[in-house]
């Protein structure tokens, strides 16, 4: 799972669901797992998944998503091979 969102409330009301922004801004249509990942609030999180599961375009995903619907936010990607 990714991190625990700990109660936290959107940063805005009108905040739309981040899994249905990607769908319909991006084109892309993330599965059940991945739309747990776009939709969480936690402020860190980590990803132990298997190869080919859509890691970097779930976080490049998200961090548009952040960058241009929240924007008060700064998104940092790290991997390691």
């Amino acid at each position: 799972m990714f991190g625990q969102d700990r109660g936290r409330e959107p940063e805005r009301k009108e905040e739309e669901d981040a899994a249905e922004w990607v769908r319909r801004k991006l084109g892309f249509d993330p599965d059940p797992k991945q739309a747990q990942v776009l939709r969480s609030a936690s402020e860190r999180g980590m990803l132990d998944c298997a190869r080919q599961w859509g890691k970097s375009t779930i976080t490049a995903a998200k961090a548009v998503y952040v960058s241009s619907v929240i924007r008060k936010r700064r998104f940092l990607n790290t991997g390691r091979e």
